[in-house]
């Protein structure tokens, strides 16, 4: 319950406050000041609701005593016009002094809407967004030694509340990365026994990437796969693109440095694929426990398919649903 809690109430509390930034907007006259804080607190409020809705069946999108629950299809409608309402203002989102740094407001916004027009189902949509990601532009959580990294503060660094298990990035048998995939090095500490996180996590320091240039070739790759009728030779040139990819060509230096793909070319195959290397080039991103239901991956691979609604918000609001069953 601690675990799910965080969650709910911290998304909520962020998705609560940006909505008050969003609203109260025509207070700031100065254009660039405007538009950049407009964008910021829609990237904030379009991430609390996509990742709640990520775990829990269903989400309240307005913040009000006995607050309503919205179906998932609404969440994400409400995610993607969030990020759409957007768009007049990405000219004039060059930031300034005194906003945090570290987003690039235009990419993360097409990135962001390529990933959920994804969890949509909406592929063209979601190629359209893609397509307009300049991947060699980082977007960025930005933490110091006052304001910590929290994955790494909280859970890495303590070495008593979370490590990696082993080298197979949660994957069943056959799944697994290779020997060879240079991405194991990236992500765990090399010779480190019992293993050790490392990547994004290992330091209070270390930034965290909004998305990485891998999500987007994938989700790219994917959508294809996923047409119809599906477009596999299209998703094949950018599965490669992530299995070939040296470290030295991608903006946070990870890279598989694989061959490409040579498994059998039906959408199943291509799917699996994609969903293997979603797993590996994104650990720990958040992003695996959405995938296993969209990739139908079996229900042994996760504990549950949806998390329980916290106490908090079940003694508090009798609209709550009952907990899913699984």
């Amino acid at each position: 319950n601690g675990l799910t809690n965080n969650l709910w109430s911290q998304c909520l509390v962020i998705k609560s406050e940006s909505q008050k930034i969003i609203d109260n907007i025509d207070v700031i006259t100065v254009e660039n000041e405007k538009a950049s804080v407009f964008v910021h607190a829609s990237i904030f409020k379009a991430m609390a609701l996509g990742t709640l809705i990520q775990f829990f069946e269903s989400v309240p999108i307005k913040t009000m005593v006995n607050a309503p629950f919205n179906s998932r299809a609404e969440v994400l409608d409400e995610t993607i016009a969030t990020l759409k309402a957007t768009e007049p203002y990405l000219t004039n989102a060059n930031g300034f002094t005194g906003l945090v740094t570290g987003i690039k407001y235009k990419n993360t916004v097409n990135a962001l809407l390529a990933r959920y027009y994804l969890m949509s189902g909406k592929f063209t949509e979601a190629l359209q967004y893609a397509n307009l990601v300049d991947l060699t532009s980082k977007s960025t959580f930005n933490y110091d030694a006052v304001s910590n990294n929290p994955i790494a503060f909280n859970s890495i660094l303590t070495n008593n509340v979370y490590q990696p298990l082993d080298k197979t990035f949660g994957l069943p048998s056959g799944l697994e990365p290779t020997n060879a995939d240079n991405r194991i090095d990236f992500y765990i500490t090399a010779g480190s026994n019992p293993t050790t996180a490392a990547g994004f996590f290992n330091s209070n320091t270390k930034a965290i990437p909004v998305f990485l240039p891998g999500e987007i070739l994938l989700i790219k790759a994917e959508a294809y796969a996923r047409q119809t009728p599906n477009m596999l030779t299209e998703a094949k040139i950018e599965l490669d693109k992530v299995l070939t990819k040296i470290a030295a060509n991608d903006a946070f230096g990870i890279g598989a440095n694989l061959p490409a793909y040579s498994g059998t070319m039906d959408q199943p195959s291509i799917l699996t694929e994609i969903y293997r290397n979603r797993c590996i080039e994104l650990y720990m991103s958040g992003l695996k426990f959405e995938d296993s239901r969209r990739f139908n991956r079996p229900t042994t691979e996760r504990n549950r398919n949806w998390y329980p609604y916290p106490d908090s918000e079940k003694f508090n609001n009798t609209n709550t649903p009952a907990d899913p069953a699984n």
